[in-house]
C-alpha cells in the first residue's frame, strides 16, 4: 500500500487526444499546398475532440473528429520501480499506457471524407517518430476503415482511422503508514 505524491494528476486519454489534435491542426495548417483539397487548409478543416463537436456546423467544412477508446496500464506490478530514495523509502513507479485512437473523418463527399482518412493515417504513419518527442512513447500502423454514413447527421459521409499509441507515466509513491493499515484492517473486519 501507498500513498501517491504526484502534485497534478496525469490523465492520459486527454493527453493523447489533445497531442493528436494538435499535431493534425499543424500539419494540415503547415501542408496544405500539398494536400491538395480545395479550400483545405488549417483554418478551413475543422479538427476537435468528438466529444465537444458543434453539430450546428456540420456539414460546413470536412471535420477529423478525434475520441479514444478505454484505456489501460501495460502491467504495473509492485516490482516496476524506476527509482528509490533510501532516506524516505520514496518509490518511483513506471509503466505504458495503452491509449486506442479514432479519427473519424467527415465530409459530404464520401471521396473527400476517404482522402482526409488517407492524409491523416499518412501524417501519423510517417511522422511517428516525431510524435515519440511530444510524448507518444509507440503508434501502430493506422488501419483505415470503409465509408460510412454517420448515424447522428446522415447528410455526412464517415471514413475512421483508427490506432493504438501508448505514453509513458512515472508517478512517486511511499508506504502507508503503519497507522493508516491498521485503521483499515480495522474498519474492514468491523463493518
Amino acid at each position: 500500500m501507498s500513498t501517491l505524491e504526484n502534485s497534478k494528476h496525469f490523465n492520459p486519454g486527454k493527453y493523447v487526444k489533445d497531442i493528436f489534435i494538435m499535431y493534425l491542426r499543424e500539419m494540415f495548417k503547415r501542408n496544405a499546398d500539398q494536400i491538395g483539397l480545395e479550400g483545405v487548409d488549417g483554418s478551413s478543416i475543422t479538427i476537435v475532440e468528438e466529444a465537444g463537436y458543434d453539430s450546428e456546423s456540420i456539414g460546413e467544412r470536412p471535420v477529423i473528429l478525434v475520441s479514444r477508446g478505454a484505456w489501460r496500464f501495460a502491467g504495473t506490478n509492485p516490482n516496476r520501480i524506476a527509482s528509490f530514495r533510501r532516506e524516505d523509502n520514496m518509490k518511483t513507479y513506471t509503466d505504458l499506457i495503452n491509449v486506442p485512437i479514432l479519427f473519424r473523418c467527415g465530409s459530404r463527399s464520401g471521396l473527400e471524407a476517404e482522402y482526409i482518412a488517407s492524409v491523416a493515417a499518412n501524417l501519423i504513419s510517417m511522422d511517428s517518430r516525431a510524435l515519440t518527442t511530444l510524448g507518444i512513447h509507440s503508434i501502430t500502423s493506422p488501419l483505415v476503415g470503409n465509408e460510412g454514413v454517420s448515424q447522428e447527421h446522415p447528410e455526412l459521409r464517415i471514413v475512421p482511422v483508427q490506432f493504438n499509441s501508448s505514453v509513458q507515466s512515472f508517478w512517486t509513491a511511499r508506504p502507508l503508514p503503519a497507522e493508516s493499515l491498521n485503521w483499515i484492517r480495522s474498519t474492514v473486519t468491523t463493518s
